[in-house]
């Protein structure tokens, strides 16, 4: 029971997340807490996973009313810790607590990493990336703010603290570089102008019409 309403609760936490990984940093997260979000395939851009946690490069797919529905999404997870508060022992909900508070703690500390660093890992990014990363942030910092509320502050893990160095020493390193691509708007159709239509020429002038009369009806030469 402990287990399944664990990654519930877990893959909550990554159901409507938008985030980018530098190739730098992929092979270091294998062996972190991060481990399970990232696709090979989708380092060096920014990608987004849905709420059946399937990941999408589309930018159609980054839109603000589908990433603001994360709050209702992290409010499950609240009555879902209410529950088994009232279910289970001290001790098994005590575990359940701190595994939970692990992956949200680490979470919310990258949301803010992307956000901070958004400027010096995605080149130019677009105004819409940006406010993304910074609504994502805030949903995350205000529902670590609302289970510190009701559960009090745990220990901190020491493992969190020591992901969060390596990263600095990564991203300090001279060898870090990132190639993420701007995310370019759809492009509008070119609209080809009309071509000019050519002035008809006349098969006889006036002038010509006259120098016949006067010269076939009246003998006039003209």
């Amino acid at each position: 029971m402990t287990n399944s309403i664990f990654e519930t609760i877990k893959n909550n936490i990554t159901r409507l997340f938008i985030f980018y990984v530098p190739e730098i940093l992929y092979d270091f997260i294998q062996d972190s807490i991060y481990r399970d979000i990232v696709p090979k395939q989708d380092i060096n851009t920014v990608a987004f996973m849905d709420r059946d946690r399937k990941t999408s490069v589309d930018p159609a797919r980054f839109e603000k009313y589908t990433l603001l529905e994360k709050s209702a999404v992290f409010e499950e997870n609240v009555f879902v810790l209410l529950d088994a508060k009232e279910a289970l022992g001290n001790t098994q909900f005590e575990h359940l607590f701190l595994k939970y508070w692990e992956h949200l703690d680490s979470f919310t500390m990258l949301s803010q990493w992307m956000h901070d660093n958004i400027h010096e890992c995605i080149h130019l990014p677009s105004e819409t990336i940006v406010e993304l990363f910074a609504i994502q942030r805030q949903l995350f910092e205000d529902h670590r703010s609302i289970i510190l509320q009701k559960y009090g502050n745990p220990k901190t893990r020491e493992r969190i603290k020591k992901f969060t160095d390596n990263i600095k020493a990564q991203m300090a390193s001279p060898n870090f570089k990132v190639t993420v691509p701007k995310l370019h708007a759809p492009t509008p159709p070119i609209k080809k102008s009309p071509k000019p239509r050519k002035k008809k020429t006349e098969l006889i002038t006036d002038e010509e019409v006259d120098k016949m009369l006067l010269e076939t009806v009246f003998n006039v030469l003209y």
